[in-house]
């Protein structure tokens, strides 16, 4: 069934701070509005979900978020704030060891979002917050999504997401040296950072106040994505709505 949560007043963390299950929406609606404070925190996330290296799928949420306080890379998203991966070791046996890897792909799958992102987060460092209204920052995959509505924000500022950031991981493995086993590691491989097959109808706007930090990057706006970096990936989305800043601004994503 639908979910209300109606407001849940001012928080200082997400509603459910860390997921890394399977959560199938089936098709329903979670509607909430929450005013979250981020005081004095580095790299924490703020929204219905926080730290995300799960799936979330079929599912729809509505209303609003906003932040407000002084602390650093941050991210908030309506549905998630964070959307990651993660790599497991286990080892056995000795001479040599043998090493094992797990994965879990943070991916976002077939959600409706809808309502406002407000952020007017701005550090002294010259950094903002990651700010869209599905992820703030996506390591992960978002795929066949759509969202209506506003995102205002100070740091990378995107319709769908605020910001895709790329991960590494590499794996190791034992190799016999004379009498002795020495760990020898793979070479980094990037774990899939992408946003397919997504639609965003609204408006975004990049806000960059007065800083003495030189480059701030609170000027990126962008219709799906704020800011890529290298080895992620857009494709086979569409924008429309005006998207606003005073630095650097595109339909699709800002860099």
């Amino acid at each position: 069934a639908d979910i209300d949560l109606g407001n849940v007043g001012t928080k200082t963390a997400a509603i459910i701070q860390n997921f890394s299950g399977t959560y199938d929406g089936n098709g329903y609606t979670i509607t909430y509005q929450a005013t979250f404070q981020g005081n004095n925190v580095t790299d924490a996330s703020f929204g219905l979900f926080g730290h995300v290296t799960g799936t979330i799928k079929n599912l729809n949420v509505n209303g609003e978020a906003t932040i407000s306080g002084n602390g650093s890379d941050m991210q908030i998203g309506l549905l998630c704030g964070k959307l990651a991966n993660s790599q497991t070791e286990t080892s056995s046996g000795n001479r040599p060891v043998h090493y094992s890897y797990t994965y879990k792909m943070g991916t976002i799958s077939h959600c409706s979002v809808s309502g406002n992102v407000t952020s007017t987060v701005y550090a002294s460092n010259g950094g903002g917050t990651d700010a869209g209204l599905i992820v703030g920052q996506c390591e992960g995959t978002v795929e066949y999504c759509m969202g209506t509505g506003n995102v205002i924000g100070v740091g990378y500022v995107g319709g769908l997401v605020g910001q895709l950031r790329p991960q590494q991981y590499r794996e190791r493995y034992q190799q016999r040296n004379g009498s002795r086993y020495n760990d020898v590691y793979r070479d980094y491989v990037y774990y899939p950072c992408s946003i397919t097959g997504c639609v965003f109808i609204g408006n975004v706007t990049a806000v960059n106040p007065e800083s003495t930090a030189g480059d701030a990057v609170g000027s990126f706006a962008g219709g799906i994505c704020g800011f890529a970096y290298d080895n992620s990936t857009i494709e086979q989305c569409y924008a429309s709505g005006t998207i606003t800043s005073n630095k650097a601004a595109s339909g699709i994503v800002s860099t």
